[in-house]
């Protein structure tokens, strides 16, 4: 999804949608961001169908990746 001082929004539309999603924070030099993915999903049908909500919701998600 992205990275975020404040994610309360995005993970609000998550929550929403019913949308799996993790978060970690990550330091950075200006201070720490909290970053927010999707998943993890059971397969490539059920991300990509993912995909299409997180559209709907009207966010813009990065670059969706499978992991093994």
């Amino acid at each position: 999804m992205g990275a975020y001082v404040d994610p309360s929004a995005v993970v609000a539309q998550l929550k929403q949608g019913k949308i799996p999603y993790f978060t970690q924070p990550i330091a950075t030099a200006k201070g720490t961001v909290i970053r927010v993915r999707a998943g993890p999903f059971s397969s490539q049908a059920a991300a990509d169908q993912a995909l299409g909500q997180i559209q709907a919701l009207g966010l813009r998600p990065g670059k969706v990746t499978v992991l093994p």
